[in-house]
């Protein structure tokens, strides 16, 4: 359904309601206060239900786009999110790199080739400032996730040739420390 607003009023109130309406992240992906998602209007909801309309065919879209995913993190030898593997479609691929390998080092070097990545969480909640003095036990696997969950480009509009590129991107970036084997010859197969 898409999301956006205008706000207009006085510049700190701006800057305050936006923070809240986007999570409390206030310019980056860091919660430095509370918020909550807020950002959907009523427009963007009646977009959202004629969206319905065209549910089947797009979900096949997606379906198909999930199906190349999963074939490209097979391939990089990655665990993808567990939301595909249930047969789900989502807007969004997700891989987790093995410990040996840096996030960091990989966001750069695919950066470098023109793939777009993100690092899925900087920081678990118990590093935001919103919500520091509220978890004070460590969080070994929040923080296992943070170093190696790997947001990749995504789209129900992808092509075979996008994932390819984005899957040979991916194994020249382990490639930096030797550790995935390079010179595959990369094919993935639609299922549409």
């Amino acid at each position: 359904a898409g999301e956006g607003a205008v706000l207009i009023g006085p510049e700190a109130w701006i800057k305050r309601s936006a923070t809240w309406a986007n999570f409390g992240f206030a310019g980056t992906r860091y919660a430095s206060g509370p918020g909550m998602n807020a950002k959907i209007s009523e427009y963007h909801a009646a977009v959202g239900l004629a969206s319905l309309d065209s549910w089947s065919e797009d979900r096949g879209h997606w379906a198909r786009a999930r199906d190349l995913a999963i074939q490209a993190s097979k391939q990089c030898g990655l665990a993808t999110q567990p939301s595909f593997m249930n047969d789900y479609v989502t807007s969004t691929w997700n891989v987790r790199l093995p410990e040996n390998i840096s996030l960091a080092s990989v966001m750069d070097s695919m950066a470098s080739k023109g793939v777009a990545t993100r690092s899925w969480w900087p920081a678990g909640v118990n590093a935001m400032p919103a919500f520091a003095q509220q978890t004070i036990e460590p969080l070994d696997n929040t923080e296992a996730l943070v170093s190696s969950v790997l947001g990749l480009p995504f789209s129900r509009t992808l092509s075979e040739a996008d994932f390819i590129r984005v899957t040979q991107s991916l194994v020249e970036s382990f490639d930096i420390s030797g550790d995935t084997p390079s010179g595959k010859d990369y094919k993935l197969m639609s299922t549409m």
